[in-house]
């Protein structure tokens, strides 16, 4: 754990290599796709979509996967492992990157008008 300039505690990232479950390929395959830290990962694995996706691209089953996210759950802790778990609107980020997020009624996020 780290604390910034204001004193507050964060939690620094655990790299995706400490999954030694995973291959030099699988970690490539994860990497082309932004995913470069096992709390990323973990976070992908948050919506049926994603695990799904998870394991088309690292071409396993998804009794695989469920391994693989027992040994991130290892090393990142319950805790936080749940909290990365927990499916989100936007995601982690916050990112709404589909059409299926919900915008205001006047569609004034479109327009990056302010009420």
């Amino acid at each position: 754990m780290s604390s910034d300039a204001k004193g507050e505690d964060r939690v620094d990232a655990l790299a995706l290599e400490r999954l030694t479950r995973l291959s030099f390929c699988q970690l490539q395959a994860l990497k082309s796709r932004w995913i470069t830290t096992i709390d990323a990962f973990v976070a992908a694995a948050a919506t049926v979509r994603g695990r799904a996706g998870l394991c088309s691209a690292l071409d396993i089953e998804m009794d695989t996967l469920d391994e693989v996210l027992r040994d991130a759950c290892d090393a990142l802790g319950e805790q936080r492992y749940r909290d990365l778990l927990a499916a989100r609107p936007g995601g982690p980020t916050g990112a709404l990157l589909e059409d299926d997020h919900q915008l205001p009624a006047d569609g004034s996020a479109n327009r990056g008008e302010s009420q």
